[in-house]
């Protein structure tokens, strides 16, 4: 009896809220963790967002070259998955976080996820390489814009290759 009413009290105790930096950093976190063990299969990367409640928010191209959108929930992060002709890539991105406050979480993410599995490549943002295949996975940060540079005032890209 006493055991029940311990259990609920602590059921009743109010939870406290996610602040939406935390969601951003959590959903930047999943999207880089199912990227970078599923960019060589999009299909299965598509499911695993599905799944992890991603909103598919459409695709750009031809069908059959397309590059797919998800969206994180409160539009904390955009999911970009490339299923076409070509080597496949995957794209994390957020409005809400610099190159490198991403990078932090990217580098973080790599260790949990394949721990020794990337080295770190010297660039102006932090790039990390695969270490030892002959068509290494790269995985990179720059910002939102075109320039690929690393301003900490703008949002911030994740990007996933294989390097051919």
């Amino acid at each position: 009896m006493i055991r029940t009413a311990l259990i609920v009290a602590a059921l009743a105790t109010p939870v406290t809220a996610q602040s939406f930096d935390e969601a951003v950093r959590q959903n930047l976190a999943l999207g880089i963790s199912i990227c970078v063990q599923h960019v060589g299969d999009p299909a299965r990367a598509r499911g695993m967002l599905e799944a992890a409640g991603y909103a598919y928010a459409g695709f750009d191209g031809p069908a059959e070259d397309a590059t797919h959108r998800y969206a994180a929930p409160a539009g904390t992060v955009e999911v970009l998955i490339y299923d076409g002709q070509t080597a496949p890539f995957c794209h994390v991105e957020t409005n809400h976080l610099t190159p490198g406050q991403a990078g932090q979480i990217t580098g973080g993410v790599l260790q949990g996820v394949a721990p020794g599995k990337f080295a770190p490549t010297p660039a102006e943002c932090p790039n990390w390489t695969e270490i030892g295949p002959p068509l290494p996975l790269t995985v990179g940060v720059s910002d939102l814009g075109n320039g690929g540079g690393c301003p900490e005032a703008s949002g911030a890209r994740i990007f996933f290759f294989f390097a051919v």
